[in-house]
């Protein structure tokens, strides 16, 4: 049996980049000081965070310096019950050498459960896997790579899937979907993470609110080769470490950004001096929240940026909204809100990059809540379960707080799949109010006048077209990524409305059906043309 170790730094900045690391064919050793105490050794904040990456992956305890303090004991039994993945504890001396056969044996028990352990490979594989392991090169070129494995007799075919199983087990680092990074194979992914860890420990970048510039840049990578300045920079923002600023001359380090928030309050409450400025809001209540909650996202959503953002929070502008996004790592709560005139379409693609962002902890906990709309004009402080408003078949829901019935549909209007037949009848009534003042634009600016909302319509239509367009292809894109969805489909275009829709599709509400030619499942939907 042949193990890799890597030893993660214990610093929460580094905590961002274990992902390079953890995955669900690891078994991780959870390593704490008897002396210092299992809170001091933050142990639930370890196990919630190995349990939230890689929610399969089984976990050893090991309690060190016995011969010290051996008085720590834990509860094994009512931990297992929080953490199924704990597969037992071990208790070590450096000093003396007690425990340490135990914990080999141990190591080497669980280890031989873990996936393709047990499983046999062909031997070219093994060979080719080791040839790798092996080698001086820190990376290598894919045409390189290739040749390697024909020498070790492995087939074009097989190739790919030893290249994925290699990534997958952490060996290398390779992304062929990737233009910016597919020309170069890392070999050593431990190399990576250091020099990535330099970026992280630059008090320069830390003092300039976490900006990498291009000379500070050069300075930390000085003894790495200049081609590879771009490929590191790219692989930093692959993993939503970092991103560039529009001129693409520097770095935004989103895990070096300032814990204090900077003034934003006066730009977010300003907002709300414009007309029928209405908001959206969702928080997101986590069983914990990992390293790089919220940064990724920051990272993610940094077309929208106002450069107004630190450790723990953004401000992001599009067109005429405004969005706040608020962690409380205490509270172990993400909040995401946005104020406008028509806050669904701006809230719905925000909150897609958020769930993509989330989703990537595959045993993160979430439990989503809206706030209650208020009454009377007063605003009211309790919190809708977004599950049960899903599931809720009676179109009005009771606020616990006043007795009030409250609108299902008013709550969850313009960026829930559930209201889609609200948003296509305000787009029909938009739609027409178009047309009509088109029409009065050519015949006289002063009869136009009389649509004194005219901008403000315009401006809904393009939202609601933008979103409804948007919810669609989500929709269509969970259908294609399931098995039966790759045969050949049929695709039909189907107005609504008039006959004559070819010579007047702007406006026009069409069906799209699409038809899996093996079977008879279709899925339909609906557009706005604009």
């Amino acid at each position: 049996m042949q193990l890799n170790t890597w030893d993660f730094g214990g610093q929460q900045i580094y905590h961002a980049t274990h992902q390079f690391f953890l995955t669900n064919r690891s078994l991780f050793l959870l390593v704490w000081d008897a002396r210092r105490g299992s809170e001091d050794g933050k142990l639930n904040y370890w196990l919630d965070t190995l349990t939230t990456l890689a929610p399969n992956s089984p976990i050893l305890l090991v309690t060190t310096h016995i011969d010290q303090r051996d008085d720590q004991n834990i509860s094994l039994p009512e931990l297992q019950k929080r953490y199924p993945q704990i597969k037992g504890q071990c208790k070590i001396s450096n000093k003396t050498g007690e425990g340490i056969p135990e914990l080999q044996q141990t190591i080497a028990q669980t280890a031989a459960k873990l996936p393709l352990m047990g499983e046999i490979l062909p031997t070219t594989w093994l060979k080719a896997a080791n040839m790798l392991r092996d080698r001086s090169e820190k990376y290598i070129s894919p045409q390189y790579l290739q040749d390697l494995m024909k020498e070790q007799k492995i087939d074009n075919d097989q190739q790919s899937v030893l290249t994925k199983w290699l990534h997958d087990l952490g060996d290398i680092l390779y992304f062929p979907d990737d233009n910016e990074l597919e020309n170069i194979v890392i070999l050593k992914p431990q190399w990576v993470s250091q020099y990535i860890s330099k970026v992280l420990d630059s008090e320069e970048v830390k003092n300039s609110g976490g900006i990498l510039t291009r000379s500070e840049m050069k300075r930390l990578w000085d003894d790495l080769d200049s081609s590879l300045h771009k490929h590191f920079l790219r692989l930093m923002e692959h993993f939503d470490l970092s991103y560039r600023d529009e001129e693409g001359e520097n770095h935004l380090i989103v895990e070096c950004l300032p814990q204090t928030p900077p003034d934003y309050k006066s730009q977010w409450d300003q907002i709300k001096d414009q007309d029928n400025c209405t908001e959206v809001t969702m928080s997101f209540k986590l069983n914990t929240i990992p390293a790089g909650i919220p940064t990724w996202f920051i990272a993610r959503s940094n077309r929208f940026s106002t450069n107004t953002h630190w450790r723990y929070g953004a401000l992001f502008k599009h067109e005429n909204h405004l969005a706040l996004l608020q962690s409380e790592p205490e509270k172990k709560n993400v909040q995401l809100s946005v104020r406008g005139t028509n806050p669904q379409n701006f809230f719905a693609l925000l909150r897609d990059g958020l769930e993509m962002t989330l989703n990537r902890f595959q045993g993160l906990k979430i439990t989503r809540t809206i706030p209650c709309l208020g009454h009377n004009g007063q605003p009211c402080s309790y919190e809708f379960y977004y599950e049960q408003l899903q599931k809720r078949k009676k179109p009005t829901i009771e606020c616990p707080k006043t007795e009030e019935d409250v609108s299902v549909s008013e709550l969850l209007y313009g960026w829930d799949q559930s209201t889609q037949g609200q948003v296509l009848s305000r787009l029909d009534i938009l739609n027409e109010g178009a047309v009509v003042a088109s029409e009065l634009k050519k015949l006289n600016e002063e009869q136009a006048q009389i649509l004194a909302n005219q901008d403000k319509h315009l401006s809904e239509l393009k939202a609601l077209r933008e979103l409804t367009q948007r919810e669609f292809l989500n929709a269509f894109r969970r259908e294609q990524a399931k098995i039966d969805a790759h045969c050949p489909n049929v695709f039909v275009l189907r107005t609504l409305e008039s006959k004559k829709w070819i010579k007047t599709m702007t406006g026009q509400t069409l069906e799209l059906q699409k038809t899996n030619k093996n079977s008879k499942e279709q899925l339909y939907g609906h557009c706005a043309i604009t």
